[in-house]
């Protein structure tokens, strides 16, 4: 499980909270990682009046560029 802090530009206000979880067999082809963005009130995050959780088109786009292929940036230091 990772959770990120997504804070403004200023790093002073809180954003969005996202978290990732990796389940086996969830989705191969993402890394079987689940990925949900929270907001600061602890609602689920929307975006073009969808709900931003379980196989995250943009999330698994971005994620797959991370070296390793683990879908994890973190690692990459």
């Amino acid at each position: 499980i990772l959770i990120k802090e997504n804070f403004d530009s200023s790093g002073s206000q809180l954003m969005a909270i996202t978290v990732m979880y990796r389940s086996k067999g969830f989705n191969p082809e993402g890394g079987d990682w689940h990925w949900t963005k929270y907001e600061p009130n602890g609602a689920v995050s929307t975006m073009q009046g969808m709900r931003v959780t379980g196989k995250v088109g943009m999330c698994i786009e971005c994620h797959q560029s991370a070296a390793g292929g683990d879908f994890v940036f973190a690692n990459d230091r």
